[in-house]
């Protein structure tokens, strides 16, 4: 029997890579390790960052240029 089940990482991986998505810039956190590890078994390229800041700038940048950033971000009192 073949399930229909897919998981909300897998889903949301599946569709950023389907609309040209290849790096995800961010700082895993305790609510959004589960999504992480599931990014690093991908095809999408992980860019770790030192703060959300940082993933914030890198995914402007990398949007600038190449027109698609995305900056997955843990829960924090400041999102």
């Amino acid at each position: 029997m073949i399930s229909s089940e897919i998981t909300v990482a897998e889903f949301l991986l599946t569709r950023l890579k389907e609309i040209g998505v290849d790096h995800l810039f961010g700082v895993p956190g305790d609510f959004v390790l589960g999504f992480f590890n599931r990014v690093l078994k991908s095809d999408i390229k992980y860019v770790g960052t030192c703060n959300e800041l940082n993933a914030a700038y890198a995914a402007d940048g990398y949007a600038r240029i190449r027109a698609s950033g995305h900056s997955p971000r843990p829960m924090a009192s400041g999102n």
